[in-house]
């Protein structure tokens, strides 16, 4: 009875895999397809050759016949020429459109990005700290928030960068929240200026991890653009 209960437990071990799959590459992708319309191709020249050689044109209604069928061979392979040529344009202009649209995200992040890390690098000096919340433009964390608020989410493409604009935008939130708490009561800088910076560094920490999966995307989806 245990003897079988072990074989039982052993066979998902057994058979099944626990490999990932690997992920096919654009270069791979497009081998394939190439592969793909030069066997086809292939095909359709070998059915014609042997098409041809069976029925060899005798008459002159035979060859009209020929002729026939080449200019309707011919038309298909242009109409699928130009279908390939259309998606491909098409393809082109949705690449355009996201990058034009991670750019515009990248750009309305990275002032954020920069309010924050300016606050961040204030609030970790003590002997800064109470300058900056005292002088510090609540309106350009408000302004920020808002700009980033008007982001469409969904229109976004994928879900690294949604999550990496709602991590941006949820550090900013905090880092706004915190410096309104320091400015009604700076005391807390020089009483316990250890979880100021704690917090502080929390929300760095958010930040940046919403910056790189932002980054990253933007490498996944554009290689050659420098981050």
């Amino acid at each position: 009875m245990c003897m079988n209960t072990a074989r039982e437990m052993s066979l998902p071990n057994r058979f099944m895999s626990t490999k990932k799959p690997v992920p096919m590459t654009p270069e791979q992708a497009r081998a394939i397809v190439a592969g793909l319309k030069l066997f086809g191709a292939a095909v359709l020249v070998g059915f014609v050759a042997t098409a041809l050689i069976s029925h060899f044109p005798h008459q002159s209604g035979d060859y009209a016949s020929w002729v026939q069928a080449f200019g309707s061979i011919g038309a298909i392979f242009y109409a699928v020429s130009i279908a390939d040529r259309q998606r491909r344009e098409a393809n082109l202009r949705d690449a355009q459109a996201r990058a034009a649209r991670l750019a515009a995200v990248r750009g309305i992040t990275e002032h954020a990005v920069d309010l924050v890390g300016r606050a961040t690098e204030a609030l970790l000096k003590p002997s800064d700290a109470e300058g900056y919340v005292t002088t510090y433009d609540a309106a350009q964390f408000e302004e920020a928030f808002r700009v980033l608020q008007q982001i469409p989410m969904l229109e976004l493409g994928t879900v690294p960068t949604v999550e990496g604009v709602t991590l941006i935008k949820g550090a900013l939130s905090a880092m706004s929240v915190l410096l309104v708490q320091l400015r009604v009561n700076p005391l807390q800088i020089r009483q316990d200026h250890t979880q100021v910076a704690n917090n502080v560094v929390r929300i760095q920490m958010q930040l940046e991890s919403g910056r790189q999966k932002l980054a990253g995307e933007i490498m996944r989806l554009f290689p050659a653009q420098k981050t």
